[in-house]
This record gives C-alpha cells, structure tokens and sequence, in this order.
C-alpha cells in the first residue's frame, strides 16, 4: 500500500474524512482559506526558484481564492518579494523542485514530494528545503516539529535516497498577518531539523501500525463501519470546520453551508412555504 502524508494525517483526523476522500473520491468540498492560500504561496515560491521573482509576485494576480484580513493578493506579493529579499536564490545551488519520492517500508511504500533539494552554506550542504505559511511565526513556531511525522519520514527518506551529502531538512517559516512587521526576523524563520534516531524509529512504527490499520479497513469495514468511525472531536480545527462537516451535520456534500441547511430542512419537513 502507498500512503502519503495528507493520507496519514487525515486517517489520525478522521477515517470517515478519509474513506470519503480516498474511497469514494469525494473531492474537498469546501477548500480552508489557509490551505488554499498556502497553496498558492507554494506555487509563488516555486516560480520564484526557477523564473523571476518578480514573475512569482505577478502570480498573485490569478489567486481566485477566498481572501480574509491576513490572506489576500497583496500579502502574498508582499511576503514573496521581501523573502526573496532576505532569501535571494543566488545563494542556493538547486537541485530538484518538487522531487517525488517513495522508500519501502516492511510490505507499503510512504510516499511524498519535497519543495527543494539544494546544496545551501559554506562549505556547502545538501538540504531538503520545506515552507510553511503560518500566522503564528514566533520564539516557538519551530517547536512543534520535534517530533513530527512527517519531517521525521521526509528525513528518513531523505537518508535513504539523496545519499551521504544530505545534511538534513530546513524549515521555511513564513508569517501570514494583517501587517507585515519592519523587522524581517519577525515575518520569516529558518532552522535546520536533524530528527534523532529515536523520532525516526517512531515514524516507522507509527507508519507501518497506520498501513496496517487502513489496509484493515479497506479490506474488511462495511460502509456502517466506516460511519461509525466519524471523530467529530476533529469537526473543527484552529476554528476552522472540516471540509466534509456537512456530511455529518446534513448528510449532504454542497458548497456552502445555507444550502445544505435549508436542502435539510426541507427534508425534513420543516422548511416554511415548502
């Protein structure tokens, strides 16, 4: 079985979120505004390591996404063109951009896609280079990747694929906010992460239990069984409802949640006028 690391994460969510994305085929009907704009911040970035920045900047002018007070166009040129300050691309040797991976593990396969291998500092090192958009860049952004399962697995792959050059993962953070502070260290962070020996040990354990427990499911989960493991502690995160929340509140997958509210009512009787 190949899992990624959106497979595992929303199987740890939610596996009736999971079987309605990865067995029904069930698209996210409702795309986070965070998601969609990091999103498009990725591809930003990506135009930016391999044009211009000022072409990557430009790409901004075709987001179509929902923009809030932090979100919008214009702080998404504005944080390219001041990262691409501070992080000019000539001090980097690139070597891949958005570099597919799988490595065995046991009987599955964990797959994924790093953002940057390049070869970065003096003497140089080979890194793979990942980026987060956040609004909460801080003394403790960095924290909650020790220990993390995906950077522990993108490190093990990274040991395993790219060789005795690679030197490690180094987190981007980018800050997302109303107003972009003077002081760049406060809107951007970086910092090198070697994952110990033991936190690898636990992303092998803890992918191959995960394997284990889908491969499971598939083979053997009713579509009752599959109800029946709805997490709803996980309907909302960071404030933030699910993508699939109107599944479980009306049973329905619209866009919007008016629709399905009034779609619900008159099913159920009691929608006045109808």
């Amino acid at each position: 079985m190949k899992l990624n690391q959106s497979n595992i994460n929303l199987w740890y969510k939610c596996p009736y979120a999971f079987y309605q994305q990865n067995i029904l085929g069930i698209g996210f009907p409702t795309i986070p505004t965070a998601l969609d704009f990091g999103k498009h911040m990725h591809e930003a970035l990506v135009i930016g390591y391999t044009k211009t920045v000022q072409e990557a900047i430009n790409h901004w002018d075709l987001y179509k996404g929902e923009a809030d007070e932090k979100r919008t166009p214009a702080m998404g040129k504005l944080i390219i063109e001041r990262y691409f300050q501070l992080h000019p691309v000539s001090e980097l040797e690139i070597i891949a951009l958005e570099k597919p991976f799988e490595i065995p593990i046991g009987k599955h396969i964990y797959t994924g896609v790093w953002d940057l291998i390049a070869k970065w500092g003096r003497p140089a090192f080979l890194f793979d280079f990942e980026h987060k958009t956040t609004s909460g860049m801080g003394t403790t952004f960095f924290d909650q990747f020790t220990p993390d399962i995906q950077i522990a697995g993108y490190y093990y792959a990274g040991k395993q694929l790219l060789g005795k050059e690679y030197n490690g993962i180094i987190m981007n953070g980018l800050r997302v906010a109303k107003y972009m502070d003077k002081d760049d260290s406060k809107n951007f962070g970086r910092k090198i992460l070697n994952p110990t020996q033991f936190e690898v040990e636990g992303f092998l354990g803890q992918f191959t239990n995960v394997a284990d427990q889908i491969e499971f499911a598939l083979a053997n989960w009713t579509e009752e069984q599959w109800k029946a493991n709805k997490h709803y502690s996980s309907c909302w995160d960071y404030f933030t409802k699910c993508s699939y929340w109107n599944l479980c509140v009306y049973n329905h997958n619209k866009l919007t949640y008016n629709s399905d509210k009034q779609l619900w009512l008159k099913e159920q009787g009691l929608l006045k006028g109808v």
